[in-house]
């Protein structure tokens, strides 16, 4: 607690003063545009968007105003307590027009990292990634709203073209001018950063919902614009660039192929940049292992699998959910890794995606077993498709999905010298047995139906077109969580082995 003074007291009477006069002024704000859309009928939407280009506008300027970190700090966590209070009370219904949305939320959440993370050492990016998420959001939803005669959606929300190509072409300005402003780079250089970036940012914008591109867009162009400018940007430059060339290729192939939904190829361009420009071939190789094997295996037999697809939550055509389940992990270790410089985790990243590629063999082979599978609770009998069922074939294809992703990065682990037999044994042990805990958790707490109609055991909420009842699990727990959790569950064994290594 001394210490904390002893900080405190360190901070200028000047910030102190500013924290206090910005706490006056956006409380302010948010009272005038309370009353503007109570009394005078203002649009919701319109103050809403005015108040999140104004106040972000002004925190664009806080490196000029503030010396210290921590008055942004006060201010975030004070802001995400006073909107989470307004959205649950519905209060401040000027810029809460509904519960719907926690962008006011994610955007002071967003504000507290980057000022956690970059200030005062990377000031350039705090002030970058903050612009794009405040101007450039804005402009795509003034254009888009005001402008565009069709929408799509591709995850919930309706989106534009004309909103799209404008939340596109003004990230690219903004950070090419602020590149070519404040960093001594060459022209081409600083070009390609902001076209690829930009590609980034709008990526991330299109699958947001909820408001969550106030957190994913400032946090992606962040890390991304960090590994360009950063002090390993000399060493990865062209990797990043290769990485999302590369992203987007698999990507765009991948939705022609009919392998990825749309907003599957989204969120796999986003993943696929992340492992392949931070993580380099080494963490390159395994992933798209697993995806172009698994999403054959997906095609295999597809007379069969037609039946049993009306039991099964998700079809064999990947969503959003579907990837970020089986490769969030995968991503959240590689930026983990390059930014603590943890290579020795290696054999972890191997892990979770072993877990990923075993359950997902099991899945797709298991299916042609002759025998009916077994729960593995009860060793009873039950239907192909039931959520805990295992079989000898479908284990056996876990065994096989985890040696073949270990497969994929032996030679990297024996160029790092993470190639003893006991290394190799925790790698596929943790990703078998990972694909068993699935079936575990699937076979308990995932949310299993029974159709009023058919009378067959589901994953889907609704089927033949009704409402399915609810006859085990949780109806939160779906089959996505089971799988991210498993893989979680698969990692942390990993590391947890690792250390007796």
């Amino acid at each position: 607690m001394k210490n904390i003074s002893n900080y405190l007291s360190k901070i200028p009477v000047a910030d102190w003063f500013w924290t206090g006069a910005a706490l006056v002024f956006i409380i302010s704000l948010l009272l005038f545009f309370e009353i503007a859309t109570r009394r005078w009928g203002w649009n919701r939407t319109g103050s809403r968007k005015a108040v999140h280009l104004i106040v972000g506008l002004l925190i664009c300027t806080t490196p000029l105003i503030f010396s210290s970190k921590v008055p942004l700090i006060i201010l975030s966590f004070l802001f995400i307590t006073i909107n989470l209070w307004a959205i649950k009370t519905r209060h401040l219904t000027g810029i809460h027009p509904n519960d719907q949305s926690y962008g006011t939320v994610f955007y002071p959440i967003s504000i507290l990292i980057l000022d956690i993370l970059f200030w005062p050492a990377h000031m350039m990016i705090f002030v970058l990634s903050t612009s794009i998420m405040v101007i450039a959001d804005t402009m795509a939803a003034l254009i888009g709203n005001n402008y565009a005669s069709r929408f799509y959606i591709i995850y919930e929300e309706k989106k534009s073209i004309p909103g799209t190509i404008t939340m596109y072409i003004t990230s690219v300005i903004l950070l090419l001018a602020g590149v070519q402003i404040f960093i001594a780079n060459r022209l081409l250089d600083n070009v390609l950063l902001a076209l690829l970036v930009g590609a980034i940012a709008t990526a991330a914008e299109l699958i947001s919902k909820k408001g969550s591109d106030n957190f994913s867009v400032p946090l992606l162009v962040a890390l991304f614009l960090y590994g360009f400018l950063g002090p390993a940007a000399t060493v990865i430059h062209w990797q990043l660039i290769i990485g999302i060339l590369l992203a987007a290729l698999i990507a765009g192939l991948s939705y022609r192929w009919h392998f990825l939904k749309l907003n599957g190829a989204v969120i796999t361009f986003l993943l696929g940049a992340v492992i392949f420009g931070f993580g380099g071939i080494k963490y390159t190789i395994p992933v798209l292992a697993f995806f172009i094997f698994s999403s054959l295996l997906s095609k295999a037999g597809k007379d069969k699998k037609v039946e049993l697809e009306s039991s099964f939550e998700k079809s064999g055509v990947r969503d959003l959910s579907q990837v970020l389940a089986n490769g969030g992990m995968a991503g959240i270790l590689v930026i983990l890794i390059f930014i603590f410089q943890r290579n020795d985790w290696y054999p972890q990243y191997l892990a979770g995606l072993a877990v990923a590629t075993a359950d997902t063999w099991a899945t797709e082979l298991g299916v042609f077993s002759r025998s009916k599978p077994r729960m593995i609770t009860t060793f009873e009998q039950v239907a192909a498709g039931v959520s805990g069922a295992i079989s000898l074939l479908g284990s056996l294809a876990a065994v096989a999905g985890s040696c073949f992703i270990l497969l994929s990065g032996l030679y990297f682990l024996r160029a790092a010298g993470q190639s003893s037999l006991d290394i190799i044994v925790i790698i596929i042990g943790s990703g078998v047995l990972g694909s068993f805990i699935d079936s575990f958790i699937g076979a308990t707490v995932q949310a299993q139906y029974r159709c009023r109609i058919c009378h067959k055991s589901t994953e889907k909420r609704i089927h033949c077109q009704q409402e399915a009842h609810l006859v085990r699990g949780n109806v939160f727990i779906t089959n996505d969580l089971v799988n991210f959790i498993s893989i979680m569950v698969g990692t942390m064994i990993c590391f947890i082995m690792m250390v007796y290594v």
